[in-house]
């Protein structure tokens, strides 16, 4: 039986390659004086851009951001169920988080081509105000967010390896780390980045690896580089998050051979405290793949 996870891969490799095309369709009486058929491409239709590809909900419990292809980024009310603002960045939105503030929130995103106007932005939803935090090269692609409610800080990586780290009351750079592989889930608890990472030939094959593992940094001490958190032989972690009141991770893995889980860390001694079957957080090597298919290929 294919997993779910394996299924979800080959459905976004599905889905990008294929190119939906209409077509003129001969006359009668072209059919009747020539039975070969010819079909010429009339109209082709891009199915990317119109997806809705992140979604968070402010701190105060009022709105869902929406976080499109397009870049726009959609308030919707949960209480009146309707759309009742729409901003907008000049790339893709791949990523957003809300910050404790229910003011702000911070959304990550890169066009699959040039110019691909990477972007992290803090925006101010009361008035429509923006800062983009610096750092962030214009060329990158960003491939993962996160965010901290009791220290504030803000983390992205990006598929070159590099993760970088905001302070999001001053907008200011904390940190900056660098990995081999591509950051494609990360989980802030304090001052510790956790991150999952896939390697950069996954992306170039388009395959999954058979397995990986979770790495920690800390902004204190960004020289240091990553230290090996959690290594399992045969998982592939896909995903990673802190609890809400910041004191456990909760992770996702597929095992080969028995199926998809969810863990429970204690981060200080790295035990699971609970497992579960299924995948509890959202998939992100097939998204990580999915996104980045466009953007390594040669322009």
């Amino acid at each position: 039986m294919i997993s779910t996870l394996s299924q979800r891969f080959i459905r976004t490799l599905l889905f990008l390659s294929i190119t939906l095309s209409y077509s003129s369709w001969p006359a009668s009486s072209q059919i009747a004086d020539n039975p070969s058929l010819s079909f010429a491409p009339k109209h082709r239709v891009n199915a990317h851009g119109d997806e809705f590809n992140s979604l968070a909900r402010t701190a105060d419990g009022r709105f869902a951001i929406i976080g499109t292809e397009k870049g726009d980024l959609l308030l919707w009310n949960l209480t009146s169920q309707k759309i009742e603002r729409t901003l907008h960045q000049p790339s893709a939105v791949h990523y957003v988080v809300a910050l404790s503030d229910s003011r702000y929130l911070v959304a990550a995103g890169s066009n699959h081509y040039a110019p691909r106007n990477s972007l992290v932005r803090k925006w101010n939803l009361a008035n429509g105000m923006f800062e983009d935090l610096p750092g962030l090269p214009t060329d990158s692609f960003p491939t993962a967010l996160a965010f901290d409610s009791k220290t504030g800080l803000v983390a992205v990586g990006v598929s070159d390896g590099t993760i970088i780290v905001w302070n999001s009351a001053t907008n200011k750079v904390v940190a900056n780390f660098k990995t081999q592989d591509v950051p494609i889930a990360l989980a802030l608890m304090g001052r510790d980045v956790y991150v999952v990472g896939i390697p950069q030939e996954s992306l170039r094959t388009y395959q999954e690896p058979a397995e990986n593992w979770i790495v920690r940094f800390n902004v204190d001490n960004p020289n240091q580089g990553g230290s090996e958190f959690l290594k399992t032989p045969g998982r592939l972690w896909d995903a990673i998050d802190s609890s809400p009141d910041n004191q456990l991770l909760v992770a996702s893995f597929r095992e080969q051979g028995t199926g998809e889980f969810t863990v429970i860390i204690e981060p200080h001694s790295r035990s699971e405290l609970a497992k579960v079957e299924g995948s509890q957080l959202a998939g992100s090597i097939p998204q990580a793949l999915c996104n980045l298919r466009d953007s390594i290929q040669p322009e």
